[in-house]
């Protein structure tokens, strides 16, 4: 099939689709149904996008939820935060960390609003 670019202010007689959102777009009187066409979001209030995919929940008994990043199993069981969570092993460490498993930390309730 083609690609068809949807656009009420030009019509495309090969695109099917095109003549649909044009006569909608007319039977509305125009209004695209209460939906401004041409506007713009205000971002500046929004939350800068997570740098990577966010975790599946684990099981509150998962040993996951014991594995925290740190220069040693001593730093990681002392630095029980978020940000050292590393369920995923080493690659969720800052360089100079590795993940340590059975530490003192526990992952379960350290949430954060996904971005």
């Amino acid at each position: 099939g083609q690609t068809c670019f949807v656009d009420v202010d030009s019509v495309n007689r090969d695109c099917e689709i095109n003549a649909v959102v044009k006569a909608e777009y007319v039977a509305s009187g125009g209004t695209s149904n209460g939906f401004n066409l041409n506007a713009q979001m205000d971002l500046s209030d929004q939350s800068d996008p997570t740098t990577k995919p966010t975790n599946s929940p684990l099981r509150q008994n998962d040993p996951k939820n014991r594995m925290f990043c740190g220069t040693d199993w001593n730093d990681a069981s002392s630095n029980c935060v978020r940000e050292r969570f590393c369920p995923n092993g080493d690659s969720d460490c800052e360089d100079g960390m590795t993940c340590q498993g059975y530490t003192q930390c526990n992952a379960v309730g350290m949430t954060a609003l996904p971005t």
